[in-house]
């Protein structure tokens, strides 16, 4: 046994070679895990060609690979090792995934809009406030409420860098990675809100997304959307699907997520293959504050580069840091 073979001859060392940078990120990637992973270079060309490309929760660049410290380095990893949505331990977003929310007012809107295409959309939206339709305008005035809040939540939180320390000669850095691969499932229960909430969402983290719905489906909200978001081209799809065609997708992992928009709504058969994958399927009710419903469309990563070099700061030695005790 393993175990047996460390007490006759010690710790147990794999190593692999690979050609260049780029491959060795490839067999890193192709293992499916993705807790932990670090650089030793000091080529800023490579750091970042690695930082980018990694599949894994925390980075470590020239420092060692462990001692995570609460809010510094929140810890929890991508793929295989990670459940449920990733959100980290020690980070500021652990405990929403255990909690359970309701909207009593609207939430606080954006000034300005990052994503032209979601901007034509809002306006869009609007014009419709003034006309007589199919769609509830409670649910119109309800989105465009939201794709304010998921932009100014994206501003001021999802689309920065955080580093709460900034040590001296070390940076700590909170980030988030969209969810490449997102379906977004649609059933017959759902609101235009909850739709078109969940469309808006990801496109403003900037998922790729497959909206899915049932064969047969129809909505005037469905057709609606397709229209809205033609400019879009490839970041949005459009697919009939089965449960069963649904789970199938999940198994041969062509989705990274599945987003539904009450835990109700899913169907047995999703669940068996979610099981079967770890594949996150995430299902708490649909919110226009931005601040919590952009959580189920991003992966968090933690980044921790020593920059010094033996106590030299190079060329950074002019920032503002937190002073050495």
């Amino acid at each position: 046994s393993f175990t047996h073979m460390t007490e006759l001859f010690g710790p147990v060392l794999g190593v692999m070679r690979s050609k260049n940078l780029e491959e060795a990120i490839s067999l890193v990637n192709q293992t499916g895990y993705g807790l932990t992973s670090g650089l030793e270079s000091l080529d800023d060309r490579e750091q970042e060609i690695w930082r980018e490309a990694v599949e894994a929760g925390n980075l470590y660049i020239n420092r060692v690979t462990t001692g995570a410290i609460v809010l510094r380095q929140p810890f929890g990893g991508m793929g295989k090792s990670a459940f449920g949505p990733g959100i980290k331990a020690g980070g500021p977003n652990y405990v929403a995934q255990l909690m359970d929310f309701d909207e009593i007012d609207e939430p606080q809107d954006g000034q300005s809009m990052t994503d032209p295409q979601l901007a034509d959309l809002r306006d869009h939206l609007a014009n419709l406030l003034n006309s007589r339709g199919e769609i509830p305008h409670e649910d119109i005035s309800r989105v465009i409420s939201a794709i304010g809040s998921y932009s100014l939540n994206f501003q001021q939180e999802f689309g920065s860098f955080h580093d709460h320390f900034r040590l001296l000669g070390q940076d700590n850095i909170r980030r988030y990675l969209p969810v490449r691969e997102l379906r977004i499932r649609v059933h017959p229960d759902d609101t235009a809100f909850d739709l078109l909430a969940r469309v808006c969402a990801a496109k403003t983290v900037g998922c790729r997304m497959t909206v899915s719905f049932s064969p047969g489906y129809r909505a005037p909200v469905l057709g609606m959307l397709e229209e809205m978001t033609e400019s879009w081209a490839g970041s949005i799809e459009f697919v009939d699907e089965s449960d069963e065609m649904l789970a199938e997708v999940i198994r041969e992992r062509q989705t990274e997520r599945v987003r539904y928009a009450a835990p109700d709504r899913v169907a047995p058969e999703v669940f068996a293959a979610a099981q079967e994958t770890g594949l996150y399927v995430a299902r708490a009710p649909v919110l226009a504050e931005g601040r919590v419903e952009l959580l189920w469309y991003l992966r968090e990563q933690s980044i921790s580069h020593d920059y010094h070099r033996y106590g030299n700061l190079g060329p950074r030695a002019g920032e503002e840091r937190m002073q050495v005790l």
